[in-house]
């Protein structure tokens, strides 16, 4: 919201839509918090809550924005790497996106929230502003993203189960 927000005097058209719900003890008092600060900054009439969608239909999200953000640090993002940590497997460095450093609380910074919004309304501008970068990341993540399919994801998994089952039992005394 408040990269929305910090984005408002320079692109007033723009507009966040935000995908899915609430999620772990906490859940639905952080949707709560964040219809009350779209309240706040008044926001209201960019900002549209969607409910969870099934997984196969968030690629047409994906695909219908400018710029996706997607700032959590634990969002597991599809089929991805059993092992491996979700959007930093598929994502930044690789010309096919950024990615936030990781989270270290800092007073600059909003807190519990990591990077300050104003990084963020930074990156979408520049992206906004570059259509041929634009270009360059959009193309670099459906490439990279072919990669991570659920056929591969099952091979990885049944790696590590085969991983586990020839291992030793550990003998303790």
């Amino acid at each position: 919201m408040h990269t929305l927000d910090a984005l408002r005097r320079d692109h007033s058209d723009a507009r966040l839509v935000v995908v899915g719900g609430p999620s772990g003890p906490h859940g639905e008092g952080e949707v709560a918090a964040l219809a009350d600060l779209v309240d706040r900054l008044g926001l209201g009439d960019r900002v549209d809550f969607v409910a969870p969608q099934p997984h196969e239909l968030l690629s047409t999200y994906y695909r219908a924005a400018d710029v996706c953000l997607v700032p959590s640090r634990s969002e597991s993002f599809g089929p991805g790497r059993p092992r491996g940590r979700g959007l930093r497997d598929t994502g930044g460095g690789l010309g096919c996106g950024r990615t936030a450093q990781p989270h270290r609380p800092r007073p600059d910074r909003l807190p519990g929230r990591g990077r300050r919004p104003e990084t963020y309304a930074a990156w979408v501008r520049q992206i906004l502003a570059e259509p041929l970068l634009a270009e360059r990341l959009s193309t670099g993540a459906v490439l990279r993203a072919r990669r991570y399919t659920w056929a591969q994801a099952a091979h990885l998994l049944r790696e590590i189960y085969a991983e586990l089952t020839v291992g030793r039992l550990v003998e303790c005394s």
